[in-house]
């Protein structure tokens, strides 16, 4: 058995972490943490927890989720 998804163009995470980083540097705060704001950063792991939470209501287990470089 196999599930066949739609490709999605579009920036990665890493890439969208990566500029914001940039972005804090070019303005001279290269200093603090880099990342994302806690809002932004809130809002993508709501989307991730929903498509998780929605497979897993269908009878769906994914056992590789990638965080970062890390595996779940």
């Amino acid at each position: 058995m196999y599930l066949a998804m739609e490709f999605v163009d579009g920036d990665t995470l890493e890439d969208v972490i990566a500029r914001n980083v940039a972005r804090a540097q070019l303005a001279g705060r290269g200093a603090m943490v880099p990342g994302l704001r806690f809002d932004r950063a809130w809002y993508y792991l709501q989307q991730v927890l929903g498509a998780l939470a929605a497979g897993h209501a269908l009878g769906i287990v994914h056992r590789d989720v990638k965080i970062g470089r890390a595996s779940c």
